[in-house]
């Protein structure tokens, strides 16, 4: 897909990314190419390609992220007092740097300068958007040929309590067929069929349930 992105702090309206005015022009990506995120940036590519699923060219599309969705919430132990001379033995012209920037540690971790004292140099780990909440507005351009073909075929078994629903993950897990379970234990008319749903487009389920279809592997099991 391609595709042009802003994304702003909720609290402020700064804008912290877009993609408008960079050189190198709109996104492109293929849905679904990324798996699992660890990285602040890898959540958020995450979570375009979760809100693009069903999308056509032209739909403007806006969501938020919480920090926990984002680059984390800020931890106050990141928050580290370093000697000045180790600072400036471990980083030449530290002395010189303004308040605010952002240095490389010897280690290879980025941190920023947020304080000079007496006795040392304030130093931060946490990312500068930890603890922001961040709002996204996307505009879709192209969705390519690969999404026109997008679907999957879904099997579920609907049941009254979380603890039932652990049972059967365990029998699952043991070896027990899917379709069996759903025969026998599933209150969805779709037993019958052993719990299958059938082939299903981006958008057609329920949305936390098209979330979780679209963001799993073929073949796993996830408890909703």
């Amino acid at each position: 897909v391609t595709v042009h992105y802003t994304g702003k702090t909720v609290a402020t309206g700064l804008t912290v990314q877009t993609t408008w005015d960079r050189a190198e022009g709109p996104l492109v990506f293929t849905l679904g190419q990324l798996k699992t995120a660890t990285t602040g940036a890898e959540k958020i590519l995450l979570a375009i390609d979760r809100n693009l699923r069903g999308k056509v060219a032209g739909d403007v599309v806006k969501f938020e992220l919480a920090p926990a969705e984002a680059f984390g919430e800020r931890n106050p132990e990141y928050v580290r007092v370093i000697p000045t001379d180790v600072m400036k033995a471990n980083a030449p012209g530290i002395e010189n740097v303004d308040l605010g920037t952002e240095i490389q540690l010897p280690d290879g971790r980025r941190a920023i300068l947020r304080e000079k004292r007496e006795d040392g140099m304030v130093i931060d780990l946490n990312h500068r958007l930890a603890g922001e909440s961040l709002e996204f507005e996307l505009t879709l351009l192209d969705v390519g040929s690969a999404q026109q073909v997008v679907s999957a075929i879904v099997s579920h078994i609907l049941l009254a309590d979380e603890a039932k629903a652990e049972e059967l993950k365990a029998e699952l897990d043991k070896g027990v067929a899917f379709a069996l379970l759903a025969q026998l234990h599933s209150t969805c008319s779709s037993k019958a069929d052993g719990g299958m749903l059938g082939r299903v487009k981006p958008g057609m389920l329920v949305p936390e349930l098209d979330t979780m279809v679209w963001d799993a592997d073929v073949g796993v099991v996830r408890l909703f």
